[in-house]
């Protein structure tokens, strides 16, 4: 992620999905990562929890981030 962006932090994919989504109709510039680690953890997938486990990591521009923090207060999240 490069400087001029804010990381806002790690979120479940069912999370980012209505984040993301918040953010696009809202304009707010942002970057993505995806920490897949716990795909990578033997005891979760043997659980069955593996698919819960996977993360995306949610950055948005510095000029955008007062608006993300609203519409992350509105989402609840």
């Amino acid at each position: 992620m490069t400087d001029s962006y804010r990381y806002l932090g790690t979120f479940l994919v069912f999370e980012a999905k209505r984040l993301l989504a918040a953010f696009e109709q809202a304009g707010v510039r942002m970057q993505l990562s995806v920490d897949d680690a716990g795909m990578k953890n033997d005891v979760a997938a043997w659980l069955g929890l593996s698919g819960h486990a996977v993360r995306m990591g949610v950055a948005v521009h510095h000029a955008d981030y007062e608006k993300a923090l609203g519409i992350m207060s509105d989402l609840g999240i």
